[in-house]
């Protein structure tokens, strides 16, 4: 989680965001588990620092740990509060939780695997730059960057300000371009730079009637399916198209 107002980030962690991701302790989300399966892909033979840049309340590398186990698992966060969450929390205990500020300084330990889930659409144009940056000096000699982010496949770079009930003065997200982004990662140095277009193999449902408004907006959060004509799936959350891609590089 790192959104640009600490404030307002950490009042909806305390008022929602802790209690909406335990919905995902269980079972990981599908887009989670495609993480994961690229994370096998990109391993070395040795034991791996694996690293989830946001890690919210831990479920991802809960999750990891168990589908990929015996490596080093690292969990860096911005929300003191989620840090605090999952220092305490006992099927966590072999993670290594610390506060970082990916846009000021770089990880380390290296890493051979970095994750980042929903992080960096959420940086204006020199934050992300910086962000990239850091990622890349965070990992080792040939290690790899996977991200969940928003991307589009054509010519235009999309900013839209959502505004809500809790966040009156609006969230920014930046819904960038293949094009742009290979042209980012290949000036700061990646390699093997590839986009695949992530395509949910389940239908998700939007509530329509929510009574209290922690509810509604913890149902803002989550994303529904509309099927098209040729039975293809397309993510929206309210009205917003999500077309989210995982983007897979190495240094």
């Amino acid at each position: 989680m790192s959104h640009h107002k600490y404030k307002e980030a950490e009042k909806r962690v305390k008022e929602i965001d802790i209690d909406y991701q335990k919905q995902y302790l269980n079972s990981p989300r599908e887009c989670d588990k495609k993480t994961i399966n690229f994370i096998k892909k990109n391993l070395n033979p040795k034991k791996n620092n694996i690293a989830d840049l946001g890690s919210g309340n831990g479920n991802f590398l809960f999750h990891l740990k168990k589908k990929v186990p015996f490596q080093n698992y690292f969990g860096f966060e911005y929300s003191r509060q989620m840090l605090n969450k999952c220092k305490s929390q006992e099927y966590l205990k072999e993670i290594n939780f610390n506060e970082i500020n990916i846009i000021k300084k770089p990880i380390r330990p290296n890493m051979d695997v970095i994750v980042s889930t929903a992080v960096t659409y959420q940086f204006k144009e020199s934050e992300f730059i910086k962000c990239m940056k850091n990622i890349y000096k965070s990992l080792k000699k040939n290690g790899t960057y996977i991200g969940y982010e928003l991307v589009n496949e054509f010519s235009q770079e999309l900013t839209i300000i959502e505004k809500t009930d809790l966040y009156k003065t609006g969230i920014p997200l930046h819904i960038r371009s293949k094009n742009y982004l290979k042209k980012i990662l290949i000036k700061i140095g990646f390699k093997e730079i590839n986009f695949n277009f992530f395509n949910i193999r389940i239908d998700l449902e939007s509530k329509k009637n929510i009574s209290k408004m922690s509810n509604e907006y913890v149902e803002h959060l989550k994303t529904y399916t509309v099927t098209d004509m040729k039975k293809k799936r397309h993510m929206f959350r309210g009205s917003i198209f999500e077309p989210w891609c995982h983007i897979i590089c190495k240094k």
